[in-house]
């Protein structure tokens, strides 16, 4: 017995039960993701050099803390579009054609020296693709992922996430902002060419009641001949999610959507607010009192920042997510704690701590380690299983409002801050934020390790308080 599709003969005719064709298509979706995280560290290196000479428009310390936060306009465009077309054209479908603004933005950077203008534009055409990456690239990776390696395989677009960030970082040390935004343009490219081909969720492909594209798809994936159980159980699953309400005001009205919301709202805000996006937008500058140069400083971070997100995959479906989540964060929390009182000693005493740049080096170095290996991965594959199939796109929207929202104000935070009242402030209050997320993530987080996403569905219902009889009156079709 044999079965072909043409566009993926080459790797779904076989019946020998592996995951290469899951990791296949989960690293080509995570180009996506890797094009976006060049959008995110695009500033980091870019920063100093706007602020200096080599671009020929000047650029405040004001100003650039907008060039650095514009591109969360897109952001929210982003999500906002690719949380409706998931629904309309298809995972895959977004997913090739969101690579469009990311040509725009590395375009309209290139050619920025004609009018600053185009750079902000850009920025905010970046955005849009950083944002739909955000939105489809673990969603897509969650639905196509067998059950028991679905923590893995979500982590891959972590991973290319982070990899990006470490490329970004170098290619923007050593040439100029023009001939990096012409290199960045191959990724978009590369997208096209290996993503084509994969197989569309078959999730997608069963809300549509395409049986039969579905079971070829979930063959390619699962390289398996007899996928009829898993088929059957997966169209089961969807057909009671589909059965319930999926607008915006099911989001809210629903218990069990309302309480994942809460979730996903809490997840984002703790996550930004630990100082992510902020520090890593102004790490270089943080780094100029370093004997090493920021940008190799910076660097030799985001290396250790990319093993820890790899590492990552062996902790995360084997300890489960809430346990690493809470460990990793007050970590976290303690060594904000530090740096903060490190500056507030630098700024506010007599105290000569010039010949201890090593330690502040240290402490960033460890407080990204952890947040590698815990907080961001965790993070990103709960914003994968935690919504209903009915409401996934709507749940993505607002989602990724709350990142683009936290984003812009936790970068100008920081800024606004070091600023005017010291740079010990904004890590004082990003601990006091995290101690904060350690609490809530003890008392509300579920576990959802080596779960169905049908099963985590349930489990947040009965945490909702819904009972049986409340479920089947609000959640099916009678």
């Amino acid at each position: 017995m044999t079965f072909s599709c043409k566009p993926l003969e080459f790797l779904w005719n076989k019946d020998d039960g592996s995951l290469t064709t899951e990791y296949f298509a989960a690293l080509s979706a995570s180009i996506h993701m890797f094009s976006a995280g060049i959008t995110y560290a695009w500033i980091i290196p870019s920063l100093p050099r706007l602020l200096t000479d080599e671009y020929p428009f000047e650029i405040t310390r004001d100003e650039a803390s907008y060039v650095a936060i514009v591109s969360s306009l897109g952001f929210i465009a982003g999500c906002v579009s690719s949380s409706y077309l998931i629904d309309v054209i298809g995972r895959k479908k977004t997913i090739l054609l969101m690579t469009v603004p990311q040509v725009l933005s590395f375009l309209m950077i290139y050619l920025s020296f004609y009018s600053k203008v185009l750079l902000y534009l850009g920025r905010i055409s970046g955005g849009i693709g950083e944002g739909s990456a955000m939105s489809v690239v673990c969603l897509y990776a969650a639905e196509i992922a067998s059950p028991s390696h679905r923590g893995v395989i979500v982590n891959l677009t972590t991973i290319s996430n982070v990899i990006a960030c470490l490329f970004m970082n170098v290619l923007g040390s050593l040439v100029d902002i023009y001939t990096a935004s012409l290199a960045c343009l191959v990724f978009p490219i590369l997208q096209w060419l290996t993503f084509t081909p994969m197989p569309e969720s078959p999730y997608y492909l069963l809300i549509k009641g395409n049986v039969e594209d579905a079971t070829r798809s979930l063959r390619s994936l699962r390289r398996k001949l007899d996928v009829d159980v898993e088929l059957e159980t997966m169209k089961a699953d969807v057909d009671r999610q589909m059965s319930e309400k999926g607008g915006y005001k099911d989001l809210f009205g629903v218990p069990a959507n309302r309480r994942a919301l809460l979730l996903m709202t809490c997840f984002r805000f703790f996550h930004l607010f630990s100082g992510m996006v902020a520090i890593a937008a102004y790490a270089q500058v943080l780094f100029e009192s370093l004997r090493i140069p920021p940008a190799i400083g910076t660097s030799l971070i985001m290396f250790v920042n990319m093993l820890m997100f790899m590492s990552a995959n062996f902790f995360i479906d084997r300890y489960g997510r809430k346990r690493l989540l809470i460990a990793s964060s007050a970590v976290i929390a303690s060594f904000l704690l530090a740096i903060g009182i490190f500056f507030l000693v630098r700024e506010v005493t007599s105290i000569d701590l010039n010949n201890y740049s090593w330690l502040l080096f240290t402490m960033v170095t460890i407080y990204y380690i952890f947040l590698s290996v815990g907080v961001s991965p965790v993070v990103g594959v709960f914003a994968s299983e935690l919504f209903s199939a009915s409401v996934k796109g709507q749940g993505a929207t607002l989602g990724g409002l709350v990142y683009a929202i936290c984003t812009m104000v936790s970068i100008k935070f920081y800024q606004f801050t070091s600023d005017h009242l010291g740079r010990a402030v904004p890590f004082f209050t990003f601990a006091i934020v995290t101690i904060g997320a350690v609490i809530f993530y003890i008392r509300t987080v579920p576990e959802t390790k080596g779960k169905t996403l049908e099963s985590i569905q349930e489990e947040l219902k009965c945490s909702s308080g819904e009972t049986s009889a409340e479920i089947t009156k609000t959640d099916y079709v009678v």
